[in-house]
């Protein structure tokens, strides 16, 4: 778990800008 630490937190960043603009493409499509 200890392992990779920095990488976990640069996995959640790139997750939360995936997430986005997953997001905002449904918006958009809407």
């Amino acid at each position: 778990m200890d392992k990779g630490h920095c990488c976990k937190d640069i996995d959640e960043l790139v997750f939360r800008v995936i997430e986005r603009s997953y997001l905002s493409k449904t918006l958009l499509t809407r």
